[in-house]
């Protein structure tokens, strides 16, 4: 039940509410109801009360976009703006539809030239909904929710593009960089290494978790800050991330690199760095012990 009401939601509705960007976060909601063992009943209740605040989408059949995205050049003028959102929502679900979604996962996101990289720095903005929307679809195995993702990330600004692959581009220059007679770079050490990527995403969700449970002033009643709650939504999925032979070594690492930079250290940042109390947490009391 839970899949037809996502197909239907994902052909009828946008994945943004208003003009103003904000996301559309319905069928997040739905999966995570599915994922606590909620009832059909439950889910069919939930999706009623949110459906009435979605914005349809409008689609144009006689559009010939569709075809012209296969254009490298015109693919590229359609990036940046709403207007072609209808269309690159068809277009990743044709692509997906022919290929597979980690074919075009990885020739869309993860090629690792100009244009991918460009939209890999767009799916990481707007609070990294297009990421949690990724994780989300590969998750719970949704390709109509990669499509989602791929097309949606494609219309976002691409803010962090302009430094951190800088960053990225000064971190190797560093390494070619290193002194014959330094430490070497040892496996235990290097990002890089297949094995050192199975503990970070543990790692990540717990800093996050410790993050989000301890940013609590001590004169303020306890609760999490909505900005920086996505830090955590987003890290649950990096095991799924992780777990996908079809990505490869490299754009892993570069995925748990961009979550650390982006994700948690912009977001962290953005909210004026709050200064962090473990005891906010070691101390808490849940007010329903037996609730889990």
């Amino acid at each position: 039940m839970v899949s037809e009401i996502l197909r239907v939601n994902h052909v009828r509705y946008h994945t943004l509410c208003d003009d103003v960007a904000f996301h559309n976060e319905t069928i997040h909601h739905l999966i995570t109801l599915w994922a606590l063992g909620a009832s059909p009943a439950a889910v069919q209740a939930m999706y009623d009360l949110n459906k009435p605040y979605q914005a349809l989408i409008n689609y144009h059949p006689a559009s010939p976009v569709g075809s012209k995205t296969k254009n490298p050049a015109f693919f590229k003028e359609c990036i940046g703006t709403l207007d072609y959102f209808e269309d690159s929502v068809r277009f990743c679900q044709d692509e997906i539809a022919e290929k597979g979604v980690p074919a075009a996962v990885n020739e869309y996101l993860l090629k690792g030239d100009e244009l991918t990289d460009d939209i890999l720095a767009r799916l990481h903005t707007g609070f990294l909904h297009q990421m949690i929307h990724l994780g989300i679809g590969l998750e719970f195995n949704q390709p109509c929710l990669v499509a989602g993702a791929l097309a949606a990330g494609r219309m976002h600004v691409a803010w962090p593009r302009d430094f951190f692959f800088s960053v990225e581009n000064t971190f190797a220059r560093s390494l070619i960089c290193r002194p014959r007679n330094s430490s070497p770079i040892s496996p235990s050490t290097a990002s890089t290494h297949p094995t050192s990527r199975k503990a970070p995403p543990k790692s990540c969700i717990h800093t996050c978790a410790y993050i989000l449970g301890a940013a609590q002033h001590p004169d303020k009643v306890e609760a999490i800050d909505f900005v920086m709650l996505h830090i955590m939504t987003l890290g649950i999925f990096y095991p799924t991330f992780m777990a996908q032979d079809w990505i490869t070594p490299h754009n892993k690492t570069r995925l748990l690199q961009w979550k650390a930079w982006v994700g948690d250290a912009v977001m962290y940042a953005g909210c004026g760095c709050p200064a962090l109390y473990a005891d906010r947490i070691t101390s808490s009391t849940p007010e329903r012990p037996r609730g889990g």
